[in-house]
Order: C-alpha cells, then sequence, then structure tokens
C-alpha cells in the first residue's frame, strides 16, 4: 500500500468488502497496511467513479447503476477527501466506521521502507496480541510472495503462516500478473490449503475484478461472514463491481 493510492477504485472496493464482511462480527479487525513509500509512476490514480453522480433519490442496487451505491457513505467521504492522498485519513476514529461500522478496528501503519522485515513483522503480532485482533486485512502493493525472497511489495507465505499459526483469519490483496486469472486464482487457492492444511484447515475463497482479489484464508469460524458478505455481492452483481470465483477449498478433493 502507498498513501498516493489512497480513494482509487481498489481502495473503494477494498473497504467496502472489509466492512460487508464485519458486519455481525463480535471479533477485531486489524488493518495491517504493508505501507510502503510514495513513487513516481501513476498507480492510484483511477478515480473517474468519484466524478460521476449518485441519483440520490434511488436508493435501489438494481435500479441505480452506479457502483457508489454499493457504499454510498464511503462514496461519497472518498469524493471529500481522496486528494489528500493519505490512508491517515481513514484511520481517524470518526472515519474507522467506513471499513468496520462498530469501530472494532485496528490499524497497523509502520512503513516496510524503515525497519527491517523481521523487526516490522515482529511488531506487526506484538501489536496483534495487544489489540486481541483476530482477523488480518494485509494490503500489500502486489500480494503473496511464495519462494519467500524479500519484497517490499509482497506479504511473504512464511508471514501468512505465522497468523495462521496464531489463529488468525487473512484477508489478503492480491494485483493479478498477465496470466490466465483463473488458472492463477484455482492455483492459489490449492497452494494456499496445501501449506495450512496441517495447521488448521483453512477455508479459502476469491473475491475478484479484471485485475485485482481478495483472498481470504478463514478460520472455520470466520467462514459464515463470507457467506454474509456473498449475499452483499448478489446484489451488486449488475455493476461489475466484484465476482467470486466460482472455486473454493471446499470443491478440493482429498
Amino acid at each position: 500500500m502507498k498513501n498516493q493510492y489512497f480513494g482509487d477504485i481498489h481502495d473503494f472496493k477494498k473497504y467496502t468488502l472489509l466492512n460487508w464482511f464485519m458486519k455481525g462480527c463480535n471479533d477485531k479487525l486489524m488493518v495491517a497496511w504493508y505501507l510502503t513509500n510514495d513513487d513516481d509512476s501513476s498507480d492510484g490514480g483511477k478515480k473517474k467513479y468519484l466524478e460521476e453522480k449518485i441519483d440520490k433519490e434511488n436508493k435501489e442496487f438494481e435500479k441505480n447503476k452506479h457502483i457508489g451505491i454499493c457504499n454510498r457513505e464511503l462514496f461519497e467521504f472518498l469524493v471529500k477527501n481522496h486528494q489528500k492522498k493519505n490512508i491517515g485519513v481513514i484511520m481517524e476514529k470518526t472515519n474507522k466506521k467506513y471499513i468496520c461500522e462498530n469501530g472494532n478496528i485496528s490499524f497497523f501503519d509502520k512503513k516496510l521502507d524503515d525497519m527491517d522485515r523481521k523487526e516490522w513483522f515482529n511488531e506487526l503480532k506484538q501489536e496483534l496480541n495487544k489489540t486481541q485482533c483476530d482477523i488480518v486485512f494485509t494490503d500489500p502493493d502486489n500480494g503473496i510472495k511464495f519462494n519467500n525472497e524479500e519484497s517490499k511489495k509482497h506479504i511473504k507465505l512464511s508471514e501468512i503462516k505465522e497468523l495462521w499459526k496464531m489463529g488468525k483469519s487473512l484477508i489478503v490483496y492480491q494485483h493479478f500478473l498477465m496470466v490466465d486469472h483463473q488458472v492463477l486464482m484455482a492455483g492459489l487457492i490449492y497452494r494456499l490449503y496445501n501449506e495450512l492444511k496441517a495447521i488448521n484447515k483453512p477455508f479459502v475463497a476469491i473475491v475478484y475484478s479484471s485485475n485485482v482479489a481478495m483472498i481470504f484464508i478463514l478460520q472455520q469460524k470466520h467462514k459464515k461472514q463470507f457467506e454474509s458478505l456473498k449475499k452483499q455481492l448478489e446484489k451488486c452483481k449488475d455493476l461489475k463491481f466484484l465476482d467470486i470465483f466460482s472455486f473454493n477449498s471446499e470443491n478440493i478433493k482429498i
């Protein structure tokens, strides 16, 4: 994650998914940004959706074709604040509700650029213990690194395993490479399930769009939250918001 990305279309989708997932959940969410320094790229510039107007008189999903109707309050918040290009805005006490309505959320915003990676990850684990968060959303620039090489733009498989051993459910942001998305998503589910099942069998599922995905790696107690999320996504199916990949870890034949 970079501050320059704040408010782009992927942020809107991520925050909305987290909001829906956390509805009715008594456990606490940790947002671990995997924050890195801004750069000179145009990444994070997909904000044209914020220029469009929602028909405020029409509140029904099936009749209002603007993507902002999926989360009207968040949309209006990002319209007002996206130019600040600072994730600190969403972390303010009065704004946390846009990710988690009941405010049952904590943030880890230390920069990977400023610390040794092991030190950074150890501090994340300490913060998880201190705040007693059972669900962790990780937001690396690019997604998962399975070979565990050092990369500030990825979460390492070894880190996923450590968080899983701590009994945490994970939601991981994944940027797609220029490969067949269907093959990639099936491969991600197989690999994660097989890597983690010896510790504790996970429920692994993916919600995706044309170039990004959210990977849900869930303890069984949080599977019901994903079922609630599916119902919300069904309401938005005509808005080209996000789709649920038809294959999940329960389809794996042992």
